[in-house]
């Protein structure tokens, strides 16, 4: 019995087969029918039937021939959606449209850099569409590329995977991409800061503002300096090269303490902008001692991390701890969200705080603080943030008010803070007042006094 008039019997299975059989199991049955189809010993109906029968033999070859090709010529990098290069090939492929072609996109409230569709300064709530699930295909130098993304449910979250391949001898176009890609990057952040807050295990960016100079922040002008040239100082080149030749861990501690709105954060936002670093705000209550561990770990080689608010760890006043205690006995004292009081401290000296690092603890409560957490090696200097002094508020009118026609300021500016007490209001609420006087700063000092009352009492019932 024959197929397709081949010679070759279907029983044959007993005898010696030629060597391109074994190869290629099908073989002489593929080549005789390619032959007969094409010498037209076939009718129209065994044709198309017979080129069926071919298509399907042939596509486990069609796809290996595929791989192989694939695994030799295509490149493939890829991209975590948590690090800082998904934002910025993510800004590449917005401001250059690459994403028209995409077939599925994700749609979400909030404008996005770049995104014209969806980008408006004024609008409520505009709408952004990002790239989603699947495929799209871009040019890149005359070269194509393929822009991949994927989504693997792990049960508690969803995991997103992002690739970008070309067809290339060598990688060279993909790097020159993610290098161009950089230099955008890089471009749009220039004067800019990012701040980066927690988000479980990872880092997010929370928002990126222009530069603030530290003039702009109002502070007593003894304490801005003096921290100011204590940072200078620490990341000079000679200061690392004297802390690596004695073995001592490079890293800078700073305790900022004082009421609320006194300008602790605002402080450090300007001073990562001085430095052009970015800073990394932990969010202390929302923290268990892994996420803990992670977050330090992830942290960049340079960079301010920002431990907000400290004290809520929980840990006993200074008259209730016994400061003979070793650190590893105090460990069962934690935070509503988890993290214990062990674990800041293991993480504060750990390896992973170890390099090129600032950081700064902030508490409106000195007095709820462990003796552990602020001792030295851990915090290096401490700074106090108090309220508005009399030269402060005036400072504040002056920057915030001054520079109008037909107004003098330094008579207003006077008058001012000669009728805001000293030491009773913080920064925040001396701004919060002047704000409501942007065009007029005479309505600012004719009402000073009401408000000033009307605080004061609050203050008093809030008691």
């Amino acid at each position: 019995m024959t197929l397709l008039g081949s010679q070759i019997p279907l029983e044959a299975g007993s005898q010696q087969l030629p060597m391109v059989e074994l190869l290629i199991p099908g073989f002489a049955i593929i080549s005789n029918a390619i032959s007969q189809i094409f010498s037209g010993q076939l009718s129209g109906c065994t044709q198309i039937l017979c080129l069926f029968v071919l298509v399907a033999l042939s596509k486990p070859y069609l796809f290996q021939l595929r791989d192989w090709f694939l695994e030799f010529f295509q490149w493939t990098i890829h991209i975590r959606p948590y690090e800082e290069t998904y934002n910025m090939v993510q800004g590449w492929i917005l401001s250059h449209k690459s994403d028209r072609t995409a077939r599925s996109v994700l749609v979400t409230m909030g404008a996005r850099q770049n995104n014209e569709d969806s980008f408006n300064a004024y609008s409520k709530k505009p709408l952004s569409y990002l790239p989603w699930e699947g495929v799209f295909y871009f040019w890149y130098k005359k070269n194509l590329l393929m822009y991949r993304t994927t989504h693997t449910d792990l049960g508690f979250r969803i995991e997103e995977k992002v690739s970008i391949s070309c067809i290339s001898r060598s990688p060279s176009i993909l790097k020159d991409f993610m290098s161009e890609c950089h230099r955008q990057y890089l471009k749009t952040l220039r004067n800019k800061t990012i701040i980066y807050k927690n988000q479980g295990n990872n880092w997010k960016i929370d928002a990126t503002v222009d530069t603030r100079p530290l003039s702009t922040v109002i502070l007593n002008e003894c304490l801005k300096e003096t921290v100011v040239q204590d940072l200078t100082k620490f990341l000079d080149p000679e200061t690392r090269r004297w802390y690596s030749d004695r073995r001592i861990p490079y890293k800078r501690g700073y305790l900022f303490y004082g009421p609320p709105g006194t300008g602790k954060t605002s402080f450090s936002v300007s001073i990562a902008g001085e430095l052009d670093m970015n800073i990394y705000i932990f969010s202390i209550p929302n923290i268990d001692d892994r996420n803990l561990k992670d977050l330090f770990a992830s942290l960049p080689e340079r960079c301010i991390a920002l431990l907000e608010d400290i004290d809520v760890i929980g840990a006993a006043s200074p008259q209730h701890s016994n400061p003979s205690e070793p650190d590893n006995n105090r460990d069962i004292r934690s935070s509503p969200g988890g993290v214990s009081l062990s674990s800041v401290l293991n993480t504060l000296d750990g390896v992973s705080s170890q390099v090129n690092r600032i950081f700064i603890l902030t508490t409106n409560h000195l007095h709820k603080l462990d003796k552990a957490i602020i001792r030295p090696g851990r915090v290096d200097m401490k700074a106090e943030f108090e309220l508005a002094s009399k030269s402060i508020a005036k400072a504040m009118f002056t920057y915030m008010l001054g520079g109008q026609e037909n107004v003098d300021t330094e008579e207003q500016s006077e008058a001012f803070a000669g009728r805001v007490p000293d030491s009773k209001f913080s920064p925040a609420e001396i701004m919060n007042y002047l704000q409501r006087y942007r065009k007029a700063p005479a309505g600012a000092v004719e009402n000073c006094g009401k408000w000033v009352d009307n605080l004061l009492q609050e203050k008093r019932m809030n008691k």
